[in-house]
């Protein structure tokens, strides 16, 4: 009987201590609405009740676009000439076609866009 109620002191022991920094606090939005799908309203419930953390709508919507325009950078100074072989498909985002591809000969991922049939 004893053991049973050891397991307890188990699960409140501290598995280890986690500095939030601003940019952590960025990276845990975008985590949140990228790998966990989930809403602005939600990821500002979220850090409001588990971080006492204060947010707004409007700062979680504009950190999501500047990471949305660095990854656009990014993916527009790719240089995709020496691909011969490409593998297409679409795939569907927020219920919207994108086109994917892959790089046959090296297995690139190329970058994504919008797919024509989306328009």
């Amino acid at each position: 009987m004893n053991q049973a109620f050891e397991q307890e002191k188990k699960e409140k022991e501290v598995l280890y201590y986690l500095p939030i920094t601003q940019q952590w606090i960025f990276q845990f939005i975008l985590a949140l609405i990228l790998i966990c799908h989930c809403s602005y309203r939600g990821i500002k419930e979220l850090l409001r009740d588990l971080f006492d953390y204060s947010v707004s709508i409007g700062t979680i919507h504009n950190r999501v676009t500047e990471a949305r325009q660095k990854a656009q950078e990014i993916n527009q100074a790719q240089d995709l000439s020496s691909i011969e072989v490409a593998l297409l498909d679409e795939i569907f985002q927020s219920n919207q076609p994108v086109l994917t591809g892959v790089d046959a000969d090296s297995t690139k991922l190329l970058s994504p866009g919008r797919s024509r049939t989306s328009r």
